[in-house]
């Protein structure tokens, strides 16, 4: 096994030495080939998509609840468009309604704070304005109304949009919501008994007191669970803020889809302008504070746009990191002999390549799996570049450092010298690539898509990374030491300085490796019983965390994803603290499974035997 491993390591190193002095030889054919191969692969972003649909992130295709929902969707449609508010007003006092009920005594009634006749008013002009938002496609000059898009399900008799609101109890008329039942003295009923009525039964038409029938103007029931937020058990009467929910045709026609989207984000910048004029509003006082509310709203398009700006601002971040790392490798990179060859012995031009390389791989790895067809996620923008920057800037230290120690020892020329560095240090930095190449493979064995697209394309610029940095690095390092050897400054190579031999040779070791040298290794490797002391400390965390392992929540929470600054993530919590229902369950029942002529199989669909 000693022989093996032993022979093994000289089979490594004898490719290594080959390689390294090949490309140092020929530095300008390997920088040459490289980057033709580089820049064919980054061609690749010319066709390179994002997905961000949930569904298809974070759902495995052969997922039982995936396959259901597809053949749903086949079968009939998607689930529909939703576009939703929710509405709190700022004044949170109960309000008391005090009315004559003949011939009984007077009658009080005590509505929570969604039911102030201020707040109301306002609420239905927004909705009123929010109904007739228009969005025109240039492309087509087309304009889209939100009746062109919205569910009607009534049409072509009944024309209206779906719209669970509170105020379809009054067909979303302003006379309607102020209309009152009385004389001049007292108030026998007006819109809070009107709901009292609505929400005890929503069927009813014109029996009402007020002679209001209680179906939305689209033909349709409206729920007060629906419609009210926050209420106590089913006291809706209780309620403290209102939900609106417009109802959004979906579809798989990407037309049909493009339309809504395009009225969707008129909606959002409307919103954003409303919320943002409502805010310096109310920082002025010049509203009654009755009238003022906070809004908390989304469109179906929301999170993905949120995922997509949260992408376009990690670009700031990424460059703000490869900078610092680009620095931060110039400064510690080089050897600086003396302060005389201080120019000479910078390696600017070596870290930014180095860097540079290990941006390249990224993108030739995008590149690569956009030829593929493969389309990528925005993890992939979050997460690879760092990742790759870490393991990158690691082996061009590993390279460098090694290069420079060898100065010590006598050798026929620079290139022998980086090709004798290279057959050290590249069965190392092989062993590290392949590990983490593996390891991202086998990540990409799992189900889920999101998971699996990463590890590809973390895979693949791990790997293209390593070749890189094993061939076009190592030409470019020996590139500079023929600079340096020729005493020529780095990022002007072109002018020549003349350093005295004599004075320009210092083999003092750096800071870092002189506290490494002198202080830490002494410290863990002196004595026997640091080192069990240690060991004993690794043992007891790992346990700890062993032990604690199961305590971590299964799930995706939807909040993590979202922006800290994002109107979603405000919407999110709404729907925690004020939403008190979700989506319908549908139960589809497959032809294949059923055979509707005999009885036995009739009666498992009908509510009773024989129906």
């Amino acid at each position: 096994m000693k022989n093996i491993r032993k022979s093994t390591e000289q089979f490594l190193e004898r490719i290594f030495f080959r390689l390294g002095l090949f490309c140092a030889q020929r530095p300008y054919l390997v920088l040459t080939i490289g980057l033709i191969v580089i820049a064919s692969l980054s061609c690749g972003l010319i066709k390179f998509k994002v997905t961000t649909d949930p569904v298809q992130l974070w759902s495995a295709k052969s997922s039982i609840a995936r396959q259901q929902k597809d053949y749903f969707d086949q079968h009939f449609r998607p689930f529909y468009r939703t576009t939703q508010l929710i509405i709190i007003p700022d004044d949170q006092s109960f309000v008391k309604h005090t009315y004559l009920s003949p011939p009984a005594p007077l009658s009080e009634y005590t509505v929570g704070p969604a039911f102030e006749i201020g707040f109301l008013s306002r609420v239905l002009e927004l909705q009123t304005d929010i109904l007739s938002l228009t969005a025109d496609l240039s492309d087509q000059n087309q304009t889209v109304y939100l009746s062109d898009i919205c569910l009607k399900p009534l049409a072509p008799d009944n024309e209206n949009c779906t719209v669970l609101s509170l105020l379809q109890y009054y067909q979303n008329s302003k006379d309607n919501l102020l209309k009152t039942v009385g004389d001049e003295f007292f108030t026998y009923f007006d819109y809070a008994t009107h709901f009292l009525t609505c929400s005890q039964a929503p069927t009813t038409t014109l029996d009402s007191p007020l002679g209001l029938s209680c179906f939305g103007d689209f033909g349709g029931t409206i729920n007060p669970f629906m419609v009210l937020g926050n209420y106590t058990d089913t006291v809706y009467a209780n309620a403290t803020a209102l939900v609106i929910t417009i109802v959004i045709e979906n579809s798989n026609d990407p037309e049909k889809i493009r339309l809504a989207e395009a009225w969707e984000k008129v909606f959002l910048d409307f919103m954003k302008n409303f919320t943002e004029t409502q805010k310096t509003l109310r920082d002025s006082g010049k509203w009654n504070e009755s009238a003022n509310f906070t809004v908390f709203y989304s469109a179906e398009r929301s999170i993905q746009d949120e995922l997509n700006r949260q992408s376009r601002s990690d670009i700031l971040t990424i460059v703000i990191s490869y900078t610092i790392m680009f620095l931060y490798v110039t400064l510690t990179l080089g050897h600086i002999r003396s302060w005389r060859t201080f120019l000479i012995d910078l390696k600017i031009s070596v870290g930014f390549i180095g860097v540079l390389f290990v941006l390249l791989s990224v993108m030739s790895s995008i590149g690569f799996y956009s030829y593929c067809g493969i389309a990528g996620t925005l993890i992939i923008f979050e997460v690879i570049p760092f990742l790759v920057l870490a393991v990158g800037v690691d082996n061009i230290f590993i390279i460098v450092q090694h290069f420079e120690k060898a100065k010590t020892e006598e050798y026929q020329s620079s290139n022998i010298r980086l090709a004798t560095t290279i057959s050290r240090v590249g069965p190392s930095i092989l062993l590290t690539a392949t590990s983490e190449s593996i390891a991202f493979l086998v990540g990409s064995l799992t189900p889920m898509p999101a998971v699996q697209i990463f590890s590809l394309y973390a895979f693949m610029a791990v790997f293209i990374g390593f070749l890189l940095q094993i061939t076009c690095f190592v030409s470019v390092l020996a590139i500079d030491a023929r600079r340096q050897d020729a005493d020529r400054p780095d990022l002007f190579c072109c002018l020549p300085m003349n350093v005295s031999n004599n004075s320009t040779e210092q083999n003092s070791k750096g800071v870092l490796q002189q506290m490494f040298t002198n202080v830490l290794t002494p410290i863990v490797l002196g004595k026997s019983l640091v080192r069990a002391l240690i060991f004993a400390i690794f043992i007891i965390l790992t346990c700890l965390s062993l032990s604690t392992i199961h305590r971590i929540p299964i799930g995706l929470d939807q909040k993590l994803s979202m922006p800290k600054d994002s109107y979603v993530l405000d919407y999110f919590r709404g729907l925690e603290e004020y939403l008190s229902v979700g989506p319908p369950v549908y139960f589809v029942v497959n032809q294949d499974a059923i055979d509707y002529k005999r009885i036995n199989d009739q009666d498992l669909l009908c509510g009773t035997s024989g129906c």
